[in-house]
């Protein structure tokens, strides 16, 4: 036992030095004590009476809204939420930015929390295997509220090597993006809304030349930009997820011949002047204000942003509308957009925990219908009324209790769109939901070092490679070089490794 908590210490100093060095970008990363181990835990659950519970929990900007004289364990909801449950909670934030660092210390204080969220997958499978928590099989067992909520597939993702080591915190939004575009360019120009790629080209091409605007702008100067803003235009060319099924199989969608024919449209309309000519260096929150500010017609963008975009158009230019319109469909009939990850929050409880029976008790209350409603609403009669029989809230109610956001260790589609309707979302998020889903299989796949340690180094590639096809500056009868180069990187490696696992599913 001396001897593997010595090495757990000598990998806690290496990873914290890592992290010090390490952006987070709302990631987690973090190494357990050499202190903490099953001493406690076992005590704490000779303990039920015990009801403390410390949480932490991610950040959120609705922590910097609260009125005078509250704070996040200090107002009627957190007041109520004690009540109900019979437990005391106390919660905490981590930071706005380097998590990771902090997540690192608090594994390394020995003083853990009895409840600490995990938001990168391959952070999560690495700090388990090192035995950085605890088991949950035997513990689920006291939250039949939260079982019911998520499907097998769903809490199946917090297993490593078959043995459950986080609740996961289910996505409630099955899409994020939709092609959103300035409809009332389209009434001007005496244009009807496009439906198939050569009618988005089209359009785009009709913009250009009476308005001269961007057609359509997109984002390369992140990471994940090129994927996450040209989800609708790969999709007609059924491209617009990470990897693809061919033959029983996943391959990385970067290697196929459709994704040849993809780069090959977005240069054409790149040397027409049809995109955005700076996407090289625009980031996501650039394509956002490229429209709000009339310069561009059209994004891939996300549901939360599409209000904010109408609302501000509103003022600013006052005849435009802007709505989201259906997805090209290419020349084969194939259109859609990535799905979004099944989890994206791996809620664990570290080796340590003073009191892990009670958190899984207190998980169990914030899983039950009348804790989820208050979660949706807030306080009846102070923040919304029953009028037969259904909530009554206004947009200005829900918005002043925003920060209730901070408590949600646990979330449904159902309560989710309670929340979209209180707020107003309804109408941007909708019309999401009518777009073909492409379901990312990888997403549901466990940690594979094979995969997870190349997949970053193989998305720079191909990001350095597309931003050159597309302007030209690689010809793209080099493709075929591509595949070979990207493949010899690991990519081979990586997908074969993931196919270990996706053909045994």
């Amino acid at each position: 036992m001396k001897r593997e908590r010595k090495k757990v210490f000598v990998s806690l100093i290496a990873l914290s030095m890592l992290a010090v060095g390490c952006s987070s970008n709302g990631g987690d990363n973090a190494q357990p004590s050499s202190s903490a181990g099953p001493t406690t835990a076992t005590t704490a659950s000779t303990s039920p009476k015990n009801k403390n519970v410390k949480i932490v929990t991610v950040y959120n900007a609705a922590a910097e809204t609260f009125k005078s004289g509250m704070e996040i364990n200090n107002n009627p909801i957190f007041a109520l939420h004690q009540q109900k449950s019979g437990y005391n909670p106390t919660f905490e934030l981590l930071p706005k930015d380097d998590s990771k660092q902090k997540i690192s210390l608090i594994l390394a204080s020995g003083d853990v929390p009895d409840w600490l969220p995990i938001g990168s997958k391959e952070d999560f499978y690495k700090l388990a295997r090192q035995g950085a928590f605890m088991p949950l099989d035997d513990l689920i067992k006291k939250a039949p509220n939260y079982q019911k909520l998520l499907s097998k597939e769903e809490l199946d993702v917090g297993r490593v090597d078959g043995k459950l080591y986080a609740f996961p915190y289910p996505n409630t939004t099955s899409l994020a993006k939709g092609l959103l575009l300035r409809t009332d360019l389209l009434t001007e120009l005496n244009l009807k809304q496009p439906t198939t790629l050569d009618e988005y080209y089209q359009v785009f091409k009709t913009i250009k030349e009476k308005k001269g605007m961007i057609p359509f702008t997109f984002a390369a100067g992140g990471p994940e930009d090129i994927d996450t803003s040209l989800g609708s235009i790969a999709g007609a060319f059924g491209v617009s997820s990470r990897t693809v099924v061919k033959n029983g199989k996943l391959e990385f969608a970067y290697t196929q011949p459709e994704y040849k024919e993809f780069l090959t449209f977005m240069k054409k309309l790149y040397d027409e002047g049809l995109v955005d000519r700076e996407f090289a260096v625009t980031k996501i929150s650039n394509v956002k204000d490229k429209i709000i500010g009339g310069q561009a017609a059209s994004a891939d963008i996300a549901w939360w942003e599409a209000k904010t975009i109408a609302d501000t158009l509103a003022t600013r230019i006052p005849t435009a509308k802007t709505q989201y319109t259906t997805l090209p469909v290419g020349a084969s009939g194939k259109s859609g957009i990535i799905q979004e990850a099944v989890t994206n929050r791996f809620s664990t409880i570290p080796k340590g925990a003073k009191n892990p029976e009670g958190m899984v008790e207190f998980l169990n209350y914030f899983s039950s219908p009348e804790a989820l409603k208050l979660q949706d609403y807030g306080i009846e009669g102070t923040d919304y009324k029953v009028e037969n029989g259904k909530v009554n809230q206004t947009v200005e109610q829900s918005t002043a209790i925003g920060w209730r956001i901070l408590y949600q260790i646990m979330d449904t589609k159902e309560n989710f769109q309670n929340r979209l309707a209180a707020k107003g979302f309804v109408p941007y998020y909708e019309p999401l939901t009518k777009n073909t889903q492409i379901k990312e299989e990888t997403f549901y796949a466990p940690s594979i070092d094979a995969y997870d340690k190349k997949l970053t180094d193989l998305t720079t590639f191909k990001n350095e490679n597309v931003v050159k096809f597309i302007m030209g500056a690689r010809n793209l009868n080099e493709f075929d070089t591509f595949v070979k180069e990207f493949n010899s990187r690991g990519g081979t490696a990586a997908i074969d490794a993931m196919n270990e696992w996706y053909t045994k599913k």
